[in-house]
């Protein structure tokens, strides 16, 4: 959940105590503004009812996705990330992959992992074993991101992400036609760390930078090229019908694409790719192509293609 708690029962909304040193100014506050509370501050035994719930603390998932420009993910189930088959080619992607997935699981690292520290300790001191813990924390962000994008495109994901869905989290679309149309987040590469996260709508069915640096900020394969053209493959009844399309007028009469393919495939003709002389005609080029140009139609213009076909 990303949202605040509404009573003071719940769980302790503190950070893992391996990732206290991250708590800073980057955490989400609440969304409840009624709350009396936020994530930058521990409770306190008066407004958090039984002294049990002071020892428990929110997974790294919880506390992962409630950092701020982290509101775009839904919280991984834990037992999926736990299923080997789901994290199947993944090793070979993300360094230090069983340490990363152990700091995602909150698990503690074997004894394999603790000699290593050891001998790193040794060799480097402390400033190694903090790169180390650095290297190994970032490698868990990008864990998470990659199983994130093989997460969403299950029911159960889809399910999370329909709910940020219909609350418009991942903004709306920037075309005028499409009259504030929800949008999807979408990815131009599975692989990481080739391009940002874009979204896409499915009114007109377009590519967008998405309006807010922070979702933009994120990686585009931790949501795939699959996942918006399968969520509305599975919710049909989100399909909403096409826009309505701008058409230019002059004077109250539609500017014919036919005139202007036609003077395109003309100039071509005339003046082919590398010719030098293309340039010298450009002038008089353009002085006829203002004249053809500016030809109205009153008709449409799939009307008048079919009269020049005839």
């Amino acid at each position: 959940m990303l949202g605040g708690q509404p009573n003071g029962t719940d769980r302790d909304p503190r950070v893992p105590p391996h990732h206290r040193g991250l708590r800073d100014e980057n955490e989400v506050e609440f969304e409840d503004e009624s709350d009396e509370y936020s994530n930058s501050e521990e409770v306190t035994p008066s407004n958090s009812g039984s002294g049990s719930d002071l020892d428990e603390e929110v997974t790294w998932i919880e506390w992962y996705c409630r950092l701020k420009g982290n509101e775009f993910f839904v919280e991984v189930d834990e037992e999926y990330v736990q299923d080997d088959f789901n994290l199947t080619g993944l090793s070979s992607q993300v360094p230090y992959f069983d340490q990363a997935l152990n700091t995602i699981l909150d698990a503690e690292d074997d004894t394999s992992a603790q000699e290593q520290d050891a001998d790193i300790m040794g060799r480097g001191g402390a400033g190694a074993i903090e790169d180390r813990q650095a290297i190994i924390e970032n490698s868990a962000q990008v864990l998470y991101g990659l199983i994130h994008a093989r997460f969403i495109i299950t029911s159960r994901g889809m399910q999370l992400m329909l709910h940020n869905y219909q609350k418009q989290v991942f903004g709306y679309c920037p075309n005028v036609a499409c009259e504030n149309q929800a949008v999807l987040p979408i990815g131009m590469c599975d692989t990481p760390r080739h391009a940002g996260a874009k979204v896409y709508c499915p009114k007109c069915q377009e590519l967008y930078n998405p309006r807010g640096n922070r979702l933009g900020m994120l990686d585009g394969a931790y949501f795939g090229t699959t996942f918006p053209h399968l969520f509305l493959l599975t919710y049909e009844n989100l399909v909403p019908p096409r826009p309505q399309w701008y058409v230019p007028r002059i004077y109250g009469f539609r500017v014919s694409k036919t005139v202007k393919d036609r003077l395109r495939q003309q100039q071509q003709q005339r003046y082919p790719a590398g010719d030098g002389s293309a340039a010298a005609g450009g002038g008089a080029a353009g002085g006829g192509g203002k004249q053809i140009a500016g030809r109205l139609e009153d008709e449409d213009p799939s009307s008048s293609s079919e009269q020049d076909d005839k």
